[in-house]
């Protein structure tokens, strides 16, 4: 959730640097999703900040291929991103690409 968080936050200006700060303590070398973790902050680190939003849909294109072997290894939370970031590749809402399941 704090993934997504930040995800959802990146473009707001006075939310996002606060949460930027204080989730990284909960992200942890030893979790089964550090990897998961670690894609998604070097791509908000890389993007977020420049607004992925003005290169949509490249960034969010960058976003998805990052998610492909960990759907794969089926990390939890990884197939959530990479259907949201496809959601916002092709200017969709989340929900709609999620109930296609593709």
């Amino acid at each position: 959730s704090r993934l997504f968080r930040l995800l959802l936050t990146m473009t707001d200006a006075i939310s996002f640097p606060y949460y930027w700060r204080n989730s990284k303590r909960f992200f942890d070398e030893t979790s089964k999703q550090y990897q998961l973790e670690l894609r998604v902050r070097a791509w908000l680190k890389k993007y977020g900040q420049t607004g992925a939003e003005q290169s949509a849909p490249i960034n969010y294109l960058t976003l998805q291929r990052l998610m492909n072997s960990l759907v794969e290894a089926k990390v939890l939370g990884a197939e959530e991103i990479q259907l949201w970031s496809k959601a916002k590749s092709i200017g969709k809402k989340p929900r709609d690409v999620m109930s296609l399941g593709s």
